[in-house]
């Protein structure tokens, strides 16, 4: 009975986990044009100073476009399992944004934590969402990819915890 019960629990978790990997994949549409890395100041009520006038506030701090080889490098690991652990921090809060491309209109919105790590897949034709936090590698190349496009100035280097652990 309790060989039967570990194969049932075996086969369901392989199965959840080869669900989680397809879904990240159809987020990335098949052609992409281009790629834009933004850097976002969010303040949200949680992260607020207590007596703050201002709550809730949002800005763009800088943004570029990634050339075609980081481009191609980024989708890669976007797609790759590796990139992603299977665990989520509660606080919602994001400050690193990748807009993908199609047809000369946003396909997918990548929203990342710098802070805590959580990665948002949002597939913006559909509103599917795919929820996750990078793992090491993905944030390490990330990290990589602020300073090679000179945006890493742009994030105070206490707040990449989220992408160095």
């Amino acid at each position: 009975m309790k060989q039967v019960l570990i194969v049932c629990l075996l086969l369901s978790s392989s199965f959840c986990f080869s669900q989680a990997n397809k879904l990240q994949k159809n987020f990335i549409p098949a052609k992409v044009d281009s790629v834009k890395l933004s850097i976002w100041y969010i303040q949200t009520k949680k992260t607020s100073n207590p007596g703050a006038k201002v709550k809730e506030y949002k800005k763009e701090l800088g943004n570029t476009v990634l050339d075609k080889k980081d481009q191609d490098t980024y989708i890669r690991k976007l797609q790759s399992p590796e990139s992603y652990k299977q665990s989520r921090a509660l606080l919602h809060h994001y400050n690193i944004v990748f807009l993908i491309y199609n047809k000369g209109k946003a396909a997918t919105e990548v929203h990342i934590s710098s802070i805590t790590g959580n990665i948002n897949l949002k597939n913006v034709q559909n509103q599917n969402n795919y929820k996750s936090s990078v793992s090491k590698q993905l944030g390490k190349y990330i990290i990589g990819l602020l300073k090679k496009y000179k945006l890493l100035k742009l994030v105070d280097e206490v707040n990449l915890k989220g992408l160095s652990i």
